[in-house]
């Protein structure tokens, strides 16, 4: 599952839950038969969880992997954690995620594990799309992933952007009529103008998500 994104480091927090078969579950009572080790195999750095044989089913990792897209284009910046593809530099192939050992006592060389992908619907981050793509390979489970706002944050961005050109184009015509004359300049106008002035920033802080600044959202 996907548990958090941050847009400006580039990089995704994920789960995985392992669901044990065969030898390597106890269906007495519903444990981890043997020793297991999980090796992160992202494309950043890796990181090791270990799971003790009798060890409860269901428990899960969280580890972070880092993601290419571009938050400047906010909202419409998307990431993805996936390979080029090498015959097709268009295209992409699922990345490894991580890989499953059986380890094994008195420093003998730890035992590859097949892992599969099982069919999932992931619970989902709030204002984000997901797209996966999860591939099992010998002891490596490979994963193309690519998340992308959602409909209805860019709907809320629709509304407020429009909010702000509305408020600039008003602006615009008061002060369009004071220089031509159709009506008189007041003082009142220059306050008018300073609160709009300082009413459109905060607006950015409640876009979802809250882009970075220098987006082309700041325009």
């Amino acid at each position: 599952d996907l548990v958090s994104i941050d847009t400006i480091g580039r990089q995704i927090t994920l789960r995985v839950t392992l669901f044990p078969a065969g030898r390597y579950y106890n269906t007495d009572d519903d444990t981890f038969a043997v020793p297991l080790r999980v090796v992160s195999r992202s494309i950043k750095e890796s990181t090791s969880f270990t799971v003790d044989a009798g060890q409860p089913v269901g428990g899960s990792f969280e580890f972070d992997v880092p993601v290419d897209g571009k938050s400047e284009i906010y909202p419409f910046d998307s990431y993805r954690y996936a390979f080029t593809d090498p015959q097709n530099p268009r295209a992409t192939v699922p990345a490894p995620l991580i890989r499953i050992e059986e380890t094994q006592d008195d420093d003998q060389p730890a035992l590859p594990v097949a892992v599969g992908g099982a069919a999932f619907d992931p619970v989902g981050l709030a204002g984000w799309a997901e797209r996966w793509k999860v591939i099992g390979d010998a002891s490596t489970l490979y994963v193309e992933l690519r998340v992308a706002r959602s409909g209805s944050v860019l709907g809320a961005v629709g509304v407020i952007v429009f909010l702000m050109i509305a408020m600039a184009c008003l602006a615009a015509t008061v002060a369009w009529s004071a220089a031509t004359g159709r009506r008189p300049v007041e003082p009142t106008f220059a306050g008018w103008f300073a609160a709009m002035l300082f009413a459109l920033i905060p607006l950015q802080s409640f876009l979802p998500g809250v882009p970075p600044v220098g987006a082309w959202i700041d325009v």
